[in-house]
């Protein structure tokens, strides 16, 4: 981390896209035992979010002395009529999401996402970690093309991937091909299902007013 980490709250939107008259208040950070709260109930690091909806919620914390977020959305996949469970959830000091099942769409200042295969970040940029099935890819969204996206293995942090979003790209790891990160390939060569896939969860971004970074000096 560039700096230490001094407070972490996490918080959901629900009521307010519902039609409520406010949305939750933005709380401050809290310094020695980060909580989330969801729609009024505090969930503690590492409890379990399941859900067969599209979930959103947005990390504030501090780095240094600047206050900072990340934007969330966690959905299913496959998003069809026989809907199976997304399965996530967050962890401090280090503010990350731990996508166990679905999908988790991270945006803001430094997203980090985890899954049992890899670690995965961008600096100011829109990121996605995609379960389907075995396979375990993360997407870089294109913002001002300057953005940087950092793709470890868990099990041999050794090997990585590292590239700039020149355009949406993604990489991924099958577990049955062992110590191999694919090369970032663009979201708009690949196959149609990946490419329905990214245009379905930016559509979801664009309607729940998920807020990106401001662009990178």
């Amino acid at each position: 981390m560039r700096n230490r980490i001094v407070g972490l709250c996490f918080f959901v939107n629900i009521c307010w896209a519902a039609g409520c008259a406010a949305p939750p208040p933005v709380l401050d950070s809290v310094k020695e035992h980060p909580r989330a709260l969801i729609t009024g109930i505090l969930l503690r690091p590492g409890e379990e979010i399941r859900t067969r909806n599209i979930f959103r919620g947005q990390i504030r914390y501090r780095m240094g002395n600047r206050d900072k977020y990340v934007d969330m959305l966690l959905g299913p996949y496959p998003y069809t009529a026989a809907v199976t469970d997304a399965v996530a959830w967050y962890d401090n000091p280090v503010p990350r999401v731990f996508c166990e099942a679905g999908w988790c769409l991270l945006a803001g200042d430094w997203p980090l996402a985890q899954s049992a295969l890899v670690d995965a970040t961008a600096d100011g940029c829109t990121i996605i970690l995609q379960i389907d099935g075995p396979i375990h890819r993360v997407y870089l969204l294109r913002k001002t093309g300057r953005e940087t996206g950092t793709v470890t293995l868990r099990a041999n942090d050794s090997i990585k991937q590292v590239w700039v979003a020149d355009q949406d790209r993604y990489v991924q790891v099958d577990p049955v091909i062992p110590n191999v990160i694919t090369p970032p390939a663009p979201v708009s060569t690949a196959a149609v299902p990946i490419q329905n896939f990214v245009a379905y969860v930016k559509a979801r971004a664009s309607e729940a007013e998920v807020r990106e970074a401001d662009p990178l000096p």
